[in-house]
């Protein structure tokens, strides 16, 4: 529901995301499934994480399809905003794997 969060912290999220283009196309209806290029589903996946704070966050592959930078700066960012999230992702990324505090590896 669209009506849980401010606009301030819609729009904030979204410029987090790097997503700053969408907020003028908030009103449309549209089949963003669709719409959306893959990266941007991704990095519209953050801001529904920060909007809604999660305590348990599981990813696979977190970001795959965003460059390495935006990787990383985006676990950054679920580090930084969200410490009171546990995050369980499973990559086989070892950039991604070095932010994480405990890694276990599966053969």
């Amino acid at each position: 529901n669209s009506d849980q969060f401010s606009d301030r912290k819609l729009h904030d999220s979204l410029r987090l995301a790097g997503l700053k283009d969408l907020i003028p196309l908030l009103d449309q209806t549209d089949d963003w499934e669709k719409a959306l290029l893959r990266e941007q589903q991704q990095s519209l996946g953050l801001v529904r994480l920060l909007l809604q704070k999660p305590q348990w966050i599981f990813m696979q592959e977190p970001f795959d399809s965003l460059d390495p930078d935006t990787q990383m700066r985006f676990m950054r960012l679920i580090d930084q905003k969200l410490p009171k999230s546990t995050l369980i992702g499973l990559t086989n990324q070892p950039s991604i794997q070095a932010l994480f505090s405990r890694v276990i590896n599966l053969l």
